[in-house]
């Protein structure tokens, strides 16, 4: 984990992310919604994504397996910091296959 951004999104580190970390205005989440979708949609005209799911769904177990994975890390009391290698790369490996 050596991208501050990432591993503050990753360890939910509200000082470093500042006003990324507050809840947005309704427009954009709505905006941040409508990328997210987009970019789901590309990926599977593309051929990158699982056949069998739509691309709604896929966005949906992944964005649900990383909030997981979030709510997870920020629960981890005094393992917070270690092993963050190796529950990211348990996270990569979950959603990656």
């Amino acid at each position: 984990m050596r991208r501050p951004l990432f591993r503050a999104l990753f360890l939910a580190d509200s000082e470093l992310l500042g006003k990324l970390a507050r809840p947005g205005s309704g427009a954009r989440e709505r905006r941040h919604q409508l990328v997210s979708h987009a970019y789901f949609e590309l990926l599977a005209e593309h051929g990158l994504l699982r056949g069998d799911l739509s691309a709604d769904g896929v966005a949906y177990a992944f964005l649900a397996t990383l909030e997981g994975f979030i709510q997870a890390e920020a629960s981890a009391g005094d393992q917070r910091g270690s092993g963050i290698e190796e529950r990211a790369e348990l996270l990569a490996l979950t959603v990656g296959g």
